[in-house]
């Protein structure tokens, strides 16, 4: 883990050159057909073969007796089992410029069936957040958006309990983009980044998507299972949120799955109490869960929200809180 938040220090000082061009860490486009090798010399083991146009992060270059060499990763490479990457000559890639690759590095890391590795996903991360790039990210929604989910990503993997002091300074140099969940002590994007993307682009017709990725990514709630509060933040205020906006979105079925799960949690724990003594396990759950207290306001709120939804897509949540009220009743 260190080795990987060392690398993407590494990566950033060397981006701190004047000029763009003369900057050896990157990413980069196979020209050619080539092969990569365990080492940067033309006898070397190969690794596996590099197709024309794959996209790959450069990481290191060599002059060698052999000529000029570049290690490489990411990308296709992974389908080679080869996180530390591999060398290719240096005049079988060209340089990518300005951010129009960017969407498709990203889109290949996050929707790769095999798990990219933190390097990777830190090194990518970097690009979109470097000055060189930074106006052109924040100008487009899509790579605003893909610049949270790298980040979100690459923040999975890691724990605050067995982080080591250049995960916590990296932590820290991220300062409000990261905030710490306490349900699961896990690390996770703020959820103003993602609101004041929406904001931004709001006007835009990809505002759909940073909305429902704020209302499914952003699910860790500090609610200690308090099925009240994960209603109240699971649900009014974060999925919610999409239906208000995008009554008629591509997602609401999804959006009013997830809600019915969060309901459906409850209902089962409602059903259980039922006919039970007070003092029982199931009845004392219950009672803490605070439905009681604050669930004839919450599903008043709730139903709120739906108004502008279609009839049939609301419904099966709808009957299901109608069966939690005559449960709880």
């Amino acid at each position: 883990m260190s080795r990987a938040v060392a690398s993407l220090v590494l990566l950033a000082a060397v981006f701190a050159e004047p000029d763009p061009a003369a900057a050896q860490y990157g990413t980069a486009s196979v020209s050619s057909e080539t092969v990569c090798r365990a080492a940067p010399q033309p006898s070397a083991d190969a690794v596996g073969t590099l197709e024309a146009g794959d996209l790959v992060l450069v990481y290191q270059g060599v002059s060698m007796s052999a000529g000029q060499w570049t290690r490489v990763t990411a990308g296709p490479l992974r389908r080679f089992g080869v996180p530390d990457g591999c060398w290719v000559p240096s005049s079988d890639v060209v340089r990518a410029r300005g951010t129009g690759h960017f969407l498709q590095l990203a889109d290949g890391l996050l929707s790769a069936t095999v798990s990219p590795n933190l390097d990777e996903l830190l090194a990518v991360h970097n690009l979109f957040g470097h000055p060189w790039y930074r106006e052109e990210v924040g100008a487009s929604p899509v790579l605003g958006l893909r610049r949270l989910q790298v980040l979100r990503a690459a923040l999975r993997p890691l724990r605050p309990r067995d982080a080591d002091a250049l995960t916590l300074a990296w932590i820290r140099a991220l300062e409000d983009e990261v905030t710490l969940a306490h349900e699961g002590n896990i690390w996770t994007v703020s959820d103003k980044l993602y609101l004041n993307l929406y904001e931004k682009h709001r006007s835009d017709p990809f505002a759909e998507e940073i909305m429902w990725e704020y209302a499914r990514e952003s699910i860790r709630r500090d609610c200690e299972g308090v099925f009240a509060c994960e209603v109240e933040e699971g649900v009014i205020n974060r999925l919610a949120r999409y239906w208000i906006d995008f009554p008629h979105g591509r997602h609401i079925a999804e959006a009013v799955e997830e809600a019915r799960t969060v309901i459906g949690d409850g209902l089962e724990s409602c059903k259980a109490a039922r006919g039970r003594d007070t003092d029982s396990r199931e009845a004392r759950m219950w009672g803490w869960s605070g439905w009681d207290r604050s669930g004839a306001k919450i599903t008043r709120e709730l139903r709120a929200t739906l108004e502008a939804v279609r009839d049939e897509e609301k419904a099966p949540l709808l009957e299901q809180l109608a069966e939690l009220e005559a449960c709880a009743a």
